[in-house]
């Protein structure tokens, strides 16, 4: 099968869809951290500098392909995608700052 894809290529709706796979495969990992810091009410011990680079990375990524492949809406949507994702776990952070110290500070006094 390997070979029959590599001398006959794949149809274009198979290609696009393997294109799209690394959109959902990717960000979906990031969802249920965002799912539990929300029910949660606090970002517990995730640190702010992975979620920054990430989001500062992701952006710079979505820059460089909007200029080199304009055309290209798959190419862009994958780095979009995980800026926005790498945006909303900086919001939480934002939003859940005071009750994220406060249980960091619990936790510190049951040691």
């Amino acid at each position: 099968a390997s070979v029959a894809v590599l001398v006959f290529g794949l149809p274009a709706a198979a290609l696009a869809a393997l294109g799209g796979a690394p959109i959902f495969l990717g960000n979906g990992a990031k969802v249920p951290q965002i799912l539990k810091n929300m029910s949660q009410k606090h970002t517990g011990t995730m640190s702010v500098v992975p979620a920054f680079l990430g989001f500062a990375g992701c952006s710079v990524r979505v820059l460089t392909s909007i200029l080199q492949m304009p055309d290209d809406l798959l190419a862009i949507m994958n780095p979009l995608t995980a800026a926005l994702m790498w945006f909303v776990l900086l919001v939480q952070f934002l939003m859940f700052y005071e009750a994220t110290k406060k249980v960091q500070e619990e936790a510190e006094a049951k040691k």
